[in-house]
């Protein structure tokens, strides 16, 4: 569905940056693009109880935060989780959306679970 393609190409449109860089990250989706990051790897930021990684992925802008933990498996990583911040499904693009914009906006957690 989504090709590899440098930034440059016409065919361009969803860029994968697994190691998260909050200013390029910005950049990119103020020029259009999708991006896709990861907020943690090879279990290390889990192991280690490290935020840093995960804070930088969050506030980038980033469509696509990645995660192995958007529960805490505590085993692994006690209580390392990675999740939207106010817990919300969904959230404003902190880059791009209007000032006034609200995470039910995006998704309404309440029409997730109507019932039909």
């Amino acid at each position: 569905m989504f090709v590899t393609a440098a930034e440059q190409s016409p065919a361009a449109a969803v860029i994968k940056m697994d190691d998260p860089d909050e200013a390029r990250i910005q950049g990119l989706v103020k020029q259009g693009f999708i991006v896709r990051t990861r907020a943690d790897a090879d279990l290390i930021e889990a192991r280690n109880h490290d935020t840093s990684r995960r804070e930088i992925a969050l506030r980038s802008g980033a469509q696509i935060v990645s995660t192995d933990f958007e529960v805490a498996v505590p085993a692994i990583g006690g209580d390392y989780v990675v999740q939207m911040p106010g817990g919300t499904p969904a959230r404003c693009d902190p880059v791009n959306a209007p000032r006034n914009c609200r995470p039910s906006d995006v998704e309404n957690p309440a029409q997730l679970t109507r019932k039909r």
